[in-house]
């Protein structure tokens, strides 16, 4: 987990729930299904406009990393 988290570190866990939410084309992944991850947030009452930025936040760091990503 990143270093530091406070309120992020249940959109980190969340992500670690969900990290099957994959997206994938031809070229590999493309991006994470924002769908169950929002459904869960509105469960839990969260700030969706800030749990998509922390999860978005995410999602480009594991497609910078992703071996599979178109590009690399």
């Amino acid at each position: 987990m990143p270093p530091a988290l406070e309120w992020e570190r249940q959109v980190w866990e969340l992500y670690e729930r969900l990290s099957n939410q994959w997206r994938t084309g031809f070229s590999g992944r493309t991006g994470l299904d924002y769908g169950p991850f929002i459904s869960v947030m509105q469960v839990r009452s969260w700030d969706i406009d800030l749990g998509t930025q922390l999860l978005r936040a995410i999602e480009h760091e594991v497609l910078s990393r992703d071996p599979d990503e178109p590009g690399k």
